[in-house]
């Protein structure tokens, strides 16, 4: 490629070197010379006329290929995102493959990390299924839990030294697998006050029966004397990981 030369019609002389490696550069009046000058000293540029190499653009690519590797093997072992994970990850390996082709020498090395990445994301997508199966079967547990039965056995206020709610039950499995019970218990006493009590009851094997009860002390204007009122609200299995979904 030739330099352009300086305005319309130039004559023969020295002007600023359109390279950038000197301070002026001689033009003869058709074309750019090696004769170059700095701080007043003539030399020959040793590099010609040429101009300096220009740096290919950027391919985005590349970036994008990065970008979705980051993306892939940071998501790709999560519960219910490994989806996500492995279309991210097939997206890098592609971009990456043609920002390779279409530059080989890739100084940054993006398109490179980008295609590893995706690879290392896909594997690690059988980490997510298995940890999204595992969640859905807790979860599972929590919202569906064995056939039962229940009764509630007690409910009384007891006034001998001072005013507690007394409630008591029994569930039993009804179904051919052992569970466990997260039983939530409504109680409404004579003054008003409305109590929501929560029982944990541990593994149950198949046709067996557990027991559970709580007492909770109430204060002289939760209570006119009237017996109180108890009702099953919800029977769920345990919670999931510990947490409360509702």
């Amino acid at each position: 490629m030739t330099d352009p030369g300086p305005p319309a019609g130039p004559a023969a002389a020295w002007y600023p070197d359109p390279t950038g490696r000197y301070e002026h550069r001689f033009y003869n009046g058709r074309a750019w010379t090696a004769d170059v000058s700095r701080g007043g000293v003539r030399g020959v540029d040793p590099l010609g006329v040429e101009p300096p190499a220009i740096e290919a653009p950027r391919d985005g690519r590349a970036t994008a290929a990065l970008v979705l590797g980051v993306v892939a093997a940071t998501t790709a072992w999560m519960p219910m995102l490994f989806v996500a994970g492995v279309v991210c990850g097939v997206l890098a390996i592609c971009f990456g493959v043609a920002a390779m082709r279409r530059r080989p020498r890739d100084r940054r090395g993006f398109a490179g990390a980008g295609v590893v990445l995706g690879a290392v994301a896909i594997p690690l997508a059988a980490v997510g299924v298995w940890l999204s199966a595992a969640v859905l079967g807790v979860v599972d547990r929590y919202q569906n839990p064995p056939a039962h039965s229940i009764a509630v056995t007690a409910c009384a206020v007891d006034d001998s030294t001072s005013p507690t709610l007394r409630v008591a039950g029994t569930i039993t499995n009804t179904d051919d697998h052992a569970g466990a019970f997260r039983i939530r218990v409504e109680a409404a006493t004579g003054g008003g006050r409305r109590e929501q009590l929560v029982f944990d009851v541990d593994s149950v094997q198949p046709g067996d029966s557990a027991q559970f009860e709580r007492t909770e002390p109430l204060a002289a204007s939760d209570t006119d004397g009237t017996a109180p009122q108890c009702r099953v609200t919800d029977v769920t299995g345990p919670l999931p990981f510990g947490v409360d979904i509702e």
